[in-house]
């Protein structure tokens, strides 16, 4: 299933329309360059992955969180997949975005503590598994940090 952008857009719109003229400016470039990111990746993956591989799986996020913050969220049904992977992006105040997987019961699965700003985490999920996604933001210049998240998977 493929992100829809419309919804991603006008979300967008809605967020910067109840902020300060000059902070929306500022939000928007700063969440489009995330976006764009997370729109190459998707583009790459459908143009030069091997036919089994770079599906588009259904979960994608864009967010922001403080320097230190955290979020963690499920990513629903992996049963069909042979292996997933998450990449992440990050805005240009964030010189560091961590990645973790974890299981059902908060388990470190995968992970990508390396210091740079697009981590990305692949693993192979078990059946009858569920598991969610954990972003970590390190070194934000600038609170907040925006960054996007898109999850791919092998069949």
């Amino acid at each position: 299933m493929r992100l829809n952008w419309k919804i991603v857009a006008l979300s967008v719109a809605l967020v910067g329309a109840s902020a300060a003229p000059a902070a929306a400016q500022a939000i928007s470039t700063y969440v489009f360059a995330v976006m764009d990111a997370l729109r190459q990746e998707i583009a790459w993956r459908e143009r030069s992955a091997p036919a089994a591989e770079g599906q588009v799986y259904y979960h994608g996020e864009i967010g922001s969180l403080n320097n230190g913050g955290e979020r963690q969220a499920p990513v629903g049904d992996l049963t069909t997949a042979r292996y997933v992977t998450f990449a992440g992006f990050c805005d240009r105040d964030c010189a560091d975005l961590d990645l973790f997987v974890v299981d059902q019961n908060n388990n470190i699965i995968a992970q990508d503590v390396a210091v740079d700003p697009r981590p990305r985490v692949t693993f192979r999920p078990v059946q009858g598994n569920t598991y969610d996604i954990r972003v970590r933001m390190y070194r934000c210049v600038q609170d907040p940090c925006f960054y996007s998240l898109g999850g791919f998977y092998r069949m």
